[in-house]
């Protein structure tokens, strides 16, 4: 075993040990076939030779793993299910809502003449 990780390294390997059971469940597999604590605990502290981050359980594990612990992958609910995220579609999803907030505003500003500014025109 490596050295202590810490509260927050735990915490860390306690995340990942939930995406372990969402993604054994996902495939019928048993979870210990895709990893171990201990490597996911070495994960969390940040190593990265591991077994895990190699071959069929890289694509069926270690690939999300990995964009977990870098901050790139996290976890939702949606419709009473927990999923996985990636950042960037988050970010693209809130941005595409803001995005149609904004034209809703723009129209219903324009549609409401009583709501306008009053132009005035300037004399010579």
């Amino acid at each position: 075993r490596g050295a202590p990780l810490g509260k927050e390294g735990a915490l860390v390997a306690d995340l990942l040990k939930l995406l372990l059971k969402i993604r054994a469940r996902e495939i019928d597999v048993a979870a210990r076939l895709l990893t171990r604590s201990d490597e996911m605990e070495a994960l969390a502290a940040g190593l990265r030779d591991l077994p895990v981050l190699e071959g069929w359980r890289y694509e069926v594990f270690g690939k999300d793993a990995l964009e977990l612990v870098e901050g790139q992958l996290a976890f939702a609910v949606k419709n009473g299910k927990l999923t996985m995220t990636h950042i960037n579609d988050m970010a693209g999803e809130l941005a595409n809502t803001a995005a149609v907030e904004s034209e809703v505003e723009a129209e219903t500003e324009a549609e409401d003449p009583a709501e306008a500014e009053p132009v005035v025109a300037e004399s010579e």
